[in-house]
């Protein structure tokens, strides 16, 4: 049986923690009063079809009710044969001038029912808006003030919940910061989706084989344009849960899922990168670009070591076993231990190029692969701890695919113990506390909205498998030789992403992993004094970044470093054990 971990998703007291987070009353009367530089127009876009007359003027009412008054709604209504709908639209259009009605003979589907709302849109920013759905009364005054504020946004969006059949909210999905990554793997941008008008204008309208991945594919063509994409931190948004809505059912619309993935597959190729693209393993609306490995690339497998025989055999299996066979191994070991001969002779028995490198120097994560990767002959460096072993033959084309990308610095894996217990999948910083994320659930559980099987940038990966290219290597002049024992993995990965470059994970590889993680395991305090050292120098070299905290982990989880690895939301009672 899978062991399962509350998370913010099914966490009780939500409902509560929502509303001790809305705006009062006296704040939603000082915003309404405020006056904001720049005050940008929004176009908020609602297809409507047999739309039930409760949740239309809910959806209605939010939109009126708005702290922020330059908008303007339009209602595009596809079903004219529903005469009391038609009415209710009519005497809200009537009531408030700002709303206008765009009657459709017939239903032409969501993607062109939507599309004849853009011709008639007004705005400087156009809102993508479910007919059953509710905005909190300050959604478009967040928008409005950052827009203020950084003029170069092209794209916002914003975290939302769930409307239960019975009225209540729940299930919280708190979002990270734009991922592209994340992105292709599904569209967790999702709502409130507002656009730049000028933006809009210059992407192609997408048509009815897109129907249900419409918002997704406006979202690729539109960061392709380069634009600055904004993430407001707040639930903004409830989407309701109805019959036949995808909040409440994923199988609802099984053609928004093929959509999705010619939507995926659309972009990866107007941006030059060649991948296949198919639903990962089986869930709905979410995408498994598999990268295609260019070339034969060298790829030079770095492994600090102390030559112990059962590590070291098992590590040399595992290589042989691999299905990507341009590869060379270089261990990197204390000198005196080569003076037994030939120690991997009695090991090896393919003919995959194996070195070894002396080091008369003590035991150094950092200095030994850097060592390492000076002996190595690839263009792609490979770090590995000696006591990793992966299942999947093709673990290297994995890793490479992403590796080769010129936007992406470094690659890591999900980490696994003996048992298939997740050690990391990613790690996250909060509060100057480094977490591995969904440490303790089992490897295919779902964990928080998918994340540990969702392939996404993260701002650290596990040491104990890491991939990156050896220009990107260079450019950073390899390992920070100060990190002895800890921290070097997550050091390196702030030094490539100041570059510009992307940090990915991906859960297509899982290492198995027989002792602690690099940076230590929720729970498990690492005593050394040279741990507590090499601390000290992350603390010394990156309290400004480690004090703004992670922009891929949403400000609204629990900063305790136990309750974050499980993505529970903030100041609510701890309850991070799993439970079966």
């Amino acid at each position: 049986m899978r062991a399962r971990c509350v998370t913010s998703f099914d966490q009780n007291g939500y409902e509560n923690w929502l509303f001790s987070h809305r705006i009062t009353a006296e704040q939603a009367r000082e915003q309404s009063m405020q006056r904001i530089g720049i005050a940008p127009k929004f176009s908020i876009i609602v297809p409507l079809y047999k739309t039930p007359r409760m949740f239309f003027i809910e959806m209605a009412d939010s939109v009126i009710n708005q702290t922020y008054k330059n908008w303007e709604l339009i209602l595009v209504n596809a079903s004219p044969d529903v005469t009391e709908l038609v009415e209710l639209v009519e005497e809200y259009a009537t009531k408030d001038s700002r709303i206008k009605v765009v009657s459709l003979s017939q239903n032409l589907g969501i993607t062109e029912n939507t599309n004849h709302g853009i011709k008639v849109a007004t705005g400087d920013y156009l809102c993508f808006f479910d007919h059953d759905d509710v905005l909190e009364p300050d959604i478009l005054f967040e928008y409005a003030s950052a827009i203020d504020k950084n003029r170069d946004i092209s794209l916002l969006y914003c975290d939302e919940d769930k409307i239960f059949f019975d009225g209540h909210y729940g299930n919280p999905t708190f979002k990270p910061d734009f991922s592209i990554d994340m992105l292709r793997d599904n569209n967790y941008i999702c709502h409130l989706l507002t656009v730049k008008r000028s933006e809009l204008n210059r992407i192609e309208p997408s048509g009815p084989e897109l129907d249900g991945a419409q918002d997704h594919a406006m979202v690729l063509k539109i960061v392709e344009l380069g634009g600055r994409v904004h993430h407001v931190p707040r639930v903004l948004y409830h989407w309701r849960m109805s019959e036949s809505s995808t909040a409440a059912n994923s199988d609802s619309k099984p053609y928004a899922t093929e959509a999705g993935i010619r939507a995926v597959k659309d972009h990866l190729g107007r941006v030059g990168l060649s991948a296949d693209v198919e639903c990962s393993h089986g869930r709905a609306f979410r995408y498994l670009p598999t990268y295609h490995v260019l070339g034969n690339p060298l790829v030079t497998i770095v492994v600090p070591t102390r030559l112990d025989s059962t590590m070291c055999k098992s590590f040399i299996s595992m290589i042989e076993s691999t299905s990507y066979s341009n590869v060379e191994v270089v261990f990197v070991c204390p000198e005196a231990r080569l003076t037994i001969s030939d120690p991997f002779g009695q090991w090896l028995s393919s003919g995959v190029p194996v070195r070894c490198v002396g080091m008369d120097t003590p035991f150094s994560i950092s200095s030994w692969m850097n060592a390492g990767a000076k002996y190595a002959a690839g263009d792609v460096l490979l770090f590995c701890h000696d006591d990793v072993r992966c299942e999947s033959p093709n673990w290297v084309e994995i890793m490479l695919g992403h590796a080769l990308r010129s936007d992406v610095g470094i690659v890591g894996t999900m980490t696994l113990s003996e048992d298939n217990i997740v050690q990391q999948a990613g790690i996250t910083f909060v509060d100057g506390e480094f977490v591995n994320l969904s440490a303790g659930i089992y490897k295919d559980s779902p964990g928080y909205i998918m994340y540990p099987l969702t392939t996404k940038n993260v701002s650290v990966v596990d040491g104990s498998c890491m991939m990156m290219r050896r220009d990107v290597f260079d450019e950073v002049d390899g390992f920070d030789e100060g990190f002895v024992e800890s921290f070097s993995n997550a050091d390196i990965c702030f030094r490539v992403s100041n570059r510009g470059y992307g940090i990915v994970y991906t859960p297509e590889v899982a290492m198995y992993h027989r002792s602690v993680t690099s940076l230590g395991a929720v729970g498990v305090v690492r005593k050394t004094p040279q741990y507590y050292r090499d601390k000290a120098r992350m603390y010394s070299l990156w309290a400004d970044l480690l004090s703004r905290g992670d922009k891929y982990f949403n400000r609204n989880f629990s900063r305790n470093p136990i309750d974050a690895a499980s993505y529970r939301f903030d100041n609510a009672p701890s309850q991070a054990q799993c439970v079966v």
